[in-house]
């Protein structure tokens, strides 16, 4: 029969035990959250974060983030550009018809499609405030 002292040991470890488990729970919780962050499973932002499009951008950031130009359609999405701005700072795109027919070629071959098959939209995520921009109760 056991002793006293033998059956806290044993509750110390079923307890430890216990809480090693909670914790490894909570981990995978926190990894399956943080999946649910500005990017889709293709890597790419989701629609919520769509801001603009087409073969002329000129976009001005409300806020500081980056900006993601993604190419959408025929030949498969396509991150095409990044770039962080500053609030007030301006994204730019313009892709204009070519004329040079090597040119356009290349292009075709970089995009994976025609350029009239391309729908170049434009994505913003916002940064993450900082601790001290955070409102506390």
């Amino acid at each position: 029969m056991a002793t006293q002292s033998e059956k806290g040991v044993k509750n110390a470890v079923v307890a430890a035990i216990a809480i090693i488990f909670m914790i490894s729970i909570s981990g995978c919780v926190a990894i399956i959250s943080d999946s649910a962050g500005p990017f889709g499973p293709d890597k790419l932002p989701k629609p919520k974060y769509l801001v603009g499009g087409g073969l002329e951008i000129n976009w001005t950031a409300l806020v500081d983030g980056t900006a993601y130009l993604v190419k959408r359609g025929a030949g498969g999405d396509k991150l095409i550009k990044t770039e962080y701005l500053i609030a007030g700072g301006n994204f730019v795109f313009d892709l204009p018809g070519s004329s040079n027919p090597e040119e356009l070629e290349h292009l075709e071959r970089v995009l994976g499609c025609k350029v009239a098959e391309a729908e170049f939209c434009l994505y913003f995520v916002p940064s993450p405030k900082k601790d001290k921009e955070r409102k506390t109760d």
